[in-house]
Formats: C-alpha cells, sequence, structure tokens
C-alpha cells in the first residue's frame, strides 16, 4: 500500500467518523420520531464503515488513534440545519451522500486488494446507496416543503435585485440620499403588489384546475369531494399569496435601509454588498434543494446581482451626464 492509498483510507475513516457523529447529533433535533430512529440506525452503521477502515489501516501499520471526525464540519453542518431548517439540511445531508457512493465506486475500480476486501468495500456502498434511499424517501414526503422554501427565497432574491437596481439608477441622478430611499420604498410597493397578484393568479388557476379535476373524477366515479380538501385547496392559495408578499418586501428592505440611515455614495456601496452577500447566501441555499453547487450558484448569483446594479447606475448616470438631468 503505498503513501497516497494510505491517504485515501484516512479520508475515509474520518469521512465515516464524521458521518457518525453529525447523524448521532442531528437526530435529537428532528421531530420526526421515525426519521429520528433511521438516523440513529444510519449513525450505527456508519460506525461498523469506520471500524473497518481503521482495520485495515491498522493492519498495515497505521495508527489510527489520532485519526477524529472532522469536527468543523459538524459544526457548520448543524448550524446550518439551525438556519435553513431540517428539510434542506436533509437535501444537504442526500446529496453528501451521493458524493460518498461515487468515491467509494471509484476507489473500487481501481483498489488492488484481495476479493475479501472488495466484497467488503461493496457492502458498504450498498449501504450507502441504502442511505441515500433513505433520505430520498424523507424528501419525497416533504416536497411540498422545500418548495414553499424555494418560492420565499425566489420572491425574496426578485425584491432584492429589482429594488437595487432601481436605486443604483436613482442614486445616479438623485442627491438626497432620503429621497432615493422614499423610491425606493414605492419601488419595492409596487414590486410587492406585481409580484403577489402574479403568484395570486398562478396559484389560483393551479387550484381551479385541482378542483376542476375532482369533480371530473367525482362525476364519473361517485367519489365525494371532501369540503375540508376543498378548504385546504383555496387557503394554499391565500398562503401563496402572503408568503410571496412578505418575501418580497424583506428582500426590497435590504437595499433600501442604508439609504436612509447614510448618504453620499456610502448607502449605495452598503447596498451592494448587503444585496451581494444575502443574494449569495438564498440562491445557495436554493442550489442545496436542487442538488446543484452551492458554492457555483452563490457566487454567480451575487456576481450577475451586482451587474445588474452596475448596468442600472450606468444608466442613471447617462442620463446626468449626457441629458443634463439631476434631482438635488
Amino acid at each position: 500500500m503505498d503513501l497516497k492509498d494510505i491517504n485515501t483510507r484516512k479520508d475515509f475513516l474520518r469521512d465515516e467518523l464524521t458521518d457518525m457523529v453529525f447523524y448521532a447529533r442531528l437526530a435529537p433535533t428532528i421531530k420526526d420520531e421515525q426519521f429520528s430512529r433511521n438516523l440513529l440506525r444510519l449513525s450505527a452503521i456508519e460506525k461498523k464503515h469506520s471500524e473497518f477502515w481503521s482495520a485495515s489501516l491498522e493492519e498495515k501499520g497505521v495508527d489510527t488513534k489520532k485519526i477524529r471526525p472532522k469536527n468543523f464540519k459538524i459544526s457548520i453542518l448543524l448550524v446550518l440545519r439551525w438556519l435553513i431548517g431540517s428539510n434542506l439540511a436533509i437535501k444537504l445531508v442526500e446529496y453528501g451522500e451521493v458524493g460518498s457512493i461515487l468515491k467509494y465506486s471509484e476507489y473500487m475500480e481501481h483498489a488492488d486488494e484481495t476479493a475479501a476486501f472488495k466484497d467488503r468495500l461493496g457492502s458498504i456502498i450498498k449501504d450507502e446507496m441504502e442511505h441515500e434511499e433513505t433520505f430520498k424517501n424523507e424528501l419525497t414526503r416533504i416536497e411540498d416543503k422545500l418548495e414553499w422554501n424555494r418560492n420565499v427565497i425566489y420572491s425574496m432574491s426578485d425584491g432584492l435585485v429589482e429594488v437595487l437596481a432601481a436605486l443604483a439608477g436613482l442614486s445616479a441622478v438623485i442627491s438626497d440620499h432620503i429621497y432615493v430611499a422614499i423610491s425606493g420604498v414605492v419601488v419595492g410597493l409596487g414590486g410587492a403588489m406585481s409580484m403577489t397578484l402574479g403568484a395570486y393568479l398562478s396559484k389560483k388557476n393551479e387550484v381551479d384546475y385541482s378542483i376542476t379535476q375532482m369533480k371530473k373524477n367525482q362525476d364519473n366515479h361517485d367519489i365525494k369531494i371532501e369540503k375540508s380538501e376543498l378548504r385546504k385547496l383555496n387557503s394554499s392559495t391565500s398562503r401563496t399569496t402572503r408568503v410571496t408578499a412578505l418575501s418580497y418586501v424583506i428582500g426590497a428592505a435590504v437595499p433600501i435601509a442604508p439609504f436612509a440611515v447614510f448618504s453620499g455614495i456610502e448607502p449605495l456601496i452598503i447596498a451592494v454588498i448587503l444585496v451581494g452577500v444575502v443574494q449569495g447566501i438564498t440562491n445557495a441555499i436554493t442550489a442545496i434543494s436542487v442538488n446543484n453547487r452551492a458554492l457555483y450558484s452563490s457566487l454567480r448569483a451575487a456576481a450577475l446581482s451586482l451587474l445588474v446594479a452596475a448596468g442600472t447606475y450606468g444608466i442613471g448616470e447617462i442620463f446626468h451626464l449626457v441629458l443634463g438631468i439631476s434631482f438635488v
């Protein structure tokens, strides 16, 4: 066994120890008792996996006592679970399990080991696939909650970008920061009403279609439509409308706030930084929910938001310099 292979197995051992500890610490934070028990079961299986890698290293004379789980990663994951909720945390863990399967499968193809070792590694891969399936089943059960999370983030993102773009353009021609802030409030309220109307009409059409299909089934198959089910469909329209409006307003408030406090170029700089950070975080969360690369999505969203702000600021400067438009 060469040094590269030893280091690879050490990494596998750390990963298994990390998963073992993380699942054990995540379980008590999950309200669903069945899923919490599943996490404890998975933790016990990960412990067996870690024992396998530990034994394989010790057979080669490697001391594994100093190999510890990645406590910093565990802390970050637990903080993320608190920040983004258990739904997206489960999605994040499921994505990690897929990565483990790929790493083990690739290692198995190139490992120069005995048949017994490969059989045991194959068993570990099978366990990891079972873990991934467990998380996938849980995600299927809470898919509506994940969709709700994404809708909140999309609405907030619209508020962030649209209002920042308007403020950037206005700040080039309006020197009084309070007037810029007031203009931002007007733009934000207008955008919120427009977004809310769009969300209402979209959800209402979706609900009306569902009710129509239910009535057809009732006529064709003598199925009784429960009033509670109708109320649930109609209430979802109201909830979607409220969530869209609130999310947009929260997003819009982020770039407006600096203009209410600071003057000169400072509020625009602060607003750009705040929007870039918030946009990056929210899009990273969205990326997690759809299994995309979180860091890439985060940086892309932040960069595009700043590019939009720069574009509208440039347009404002053109009006100011070329056409001589300016409001003091």
